[in-house]
C-alpha cells in the first residue's frame, strides 16, 4: 500500500475543479473532470490526476494544477478576497476554464 501511495503521489495534477458557494452548483456533473483528465492521459500515454480545490486552501495547493475548471448553471458568487486568489493564480501562469453547463435558464 505504501508503494501505491507513493506512485499516486507522483502523478502530475493537470486540472483543479473549483468548489465554490454553499450549494452543489459547482458539481453538477461530478465526473466531468475525471473524464477529461482520463481522455487526455490516454492521448499522451501517461497517468494524470485532477483535484477539487477550494479558494480557502493555501495558494500553492491551488497552483498545483495548471488549469482550473469552474462550472455551474449560475454565475459563481466569489468574494473579493477569493478573486484576489484567482488573479494571483492567473498571474502565476494558471489558466481558468469556465464552463456554463447544461441549458438551464435563470428564473425571470
Amino acid at each position: 500500500m505504501g508503494l501505491l501511495a507513493l506512485h499516486r503521489a507522483r502523478t502530475p495534477i493537470v486540472l483543479g475543479k473549483l468548489q465554490y458557494g454553499d450549494g452543489q452548483d459547482w458539481n453538477n456533473d461530478p465526473r466531468e473532470a475525471a473524464h477529461l483528465v482520463a481522455w487526455y492521459a490516454e492521448q499522451i500515454h501517461r497517468p494524470l490526476a485532477w483535484q477539487v480545490v477550494d479558494l480557502q486552501q493555501h495558494p500553492a495547493d491551488i497552483r498545483a494544477a495548471p488549469v482550473l475548471l469552474i462550472t455551474g448553471h449560475d454565475a459563481p458568487d466569489i468574494p473579493e478576497a477569493a478573486r484576489a486568489v484567482l488573479r494571483d493564480y492567473v498571474w502565476s501562469g494558471g489558466t481558468i476554464l469556465g464552463v456554463a453547463c447544461c441549458s438551464k435558464t435563470s428564473p425571470s
